[in-house]
């Protein structure tokens, strides 16, 4: 059995007749799929346990990398696989992944069935597809949130950026992983499923994602003027390895300042408070997609 999960608010889902024409494809491309929207993004990981728990051999997702993300967390460590059409904005997990962005074709893949294991990276008993992060990124995403002007979401998220830079704070933190022991202060700490090709901020590729690491970048907090040179770089889709530590490794521990018992961490562009000290590690193989060999 398939089960398709509908995220309504997804980015190309807001268009006109958007999800309307989605019904109808599956309708006639996949007839013995159960097409279910889901109204609200919170709800998502409880529906996909419940396309587990009736039989579903496949549940599909079709919305951007936050709603493939809150799908996957019930299909971690199982045999019942990931569909993905992407109905999202950019759309960065199905790229890497391998499913072709056009709707008709990744319905066609889906039917097909064809999957390989992947990768997923955890954050204590959270998981994530993309990448997590701690520091200035939740700051920023919740901040840009909060506000409604300019109504584009991406406008919103440099001018958040520019004023971050101004006021942000860095935290004080350990990590310890593989060849690195750091403690000092830092702005923020990025966790990628397996690693990235480019810059920390930008819409970096990954060409593969079953090496069995994370990547795991933390800028250190230099003076404010190293901070806004390095968002500068990033937003031309660069960071410079000066400006950064870089590691690739299959676990890292990150302990938070006694007097901190938790923080912010934003998994695949969700924030969630999670408990210290922090467990950062690589879930092998244990994610099953639907996507071309």
């Amino acid at each position: 059995m398939i089960t398709v999960l509908i995220n309504p608010k997804g980015g190309t889902a807001q268009a006109a007749n958007a999800v309307a024409n989605l019904q109808q494809l599956l309708a006639t491309r996949l007839p013995q799929a159960r097409v279910e929207v889901v109204p609200r993004g919170d709800q998502l990981t409880d529906r996909a346990r419940a396309a587990c728990a009736d039989g579903s051999e496949i549940v599909a997702a079709a919305g951007g990398d936050g709603t493939l993300s809150a799908v996957s967390q019930a299909l971690v460590g199982s045999d019942v696989r990931l569909g993905v059409l992407p109905f999202g904005t950019r759309n960065h997990f199905a790229l890497d992944v391998g499913v072709p962005l056009d709707l008709g074709q990744a319905v066609d893949l889906l039917a097909s069935g064809t999957a390989r294991r992947i990768d997923v990276g955890a954050v204590n008993d959270s998981y994530f597809i993309n990448n997590a992060s701690i520091g200035l990124y939740p700051q920023l995403v919740y901040l840009r949130d909060q506000g409604t002007w300019p109504p584009s979401k991406m406008v919103r998220t440099y001018t958040t950026v520019f004023k971050l830079a101004l006021v942000a704070k860095p935290i004080p933190l350990q990590l310890q992983a593989a060849h690195l022991n750091m403690k000092e202060m830092v702005w923020m700490i990025f966790v990628g499923n397996n690693s990235y090709n480019m810059g920390i901020y930008d819409t970096g590729r990954r060409a593969a994602l079953d090496t069995g690491q994370v990547e795991i970048v933390a800028v250190p907090a230099r003076s404010r003027w190293t901070l806004v040179r390095l968002i500068m770089n990033a937003v031309r889709g660069h960071t410079r390895p000066r400006y950064v530590q870089r590691i690739a490794t299959e676990r890292a521990d990150v302990q938070l300042p006694a007097e901190i018992n938790n923080c912010d961490v934003a998994l695949d562009g969700e924030i969630r408070r999670m408990d210290g000290p922090l467990v950062i590690r690589s879930v092998q193989q244990s994610l099953w997609v639907v996507a071309s060999q």
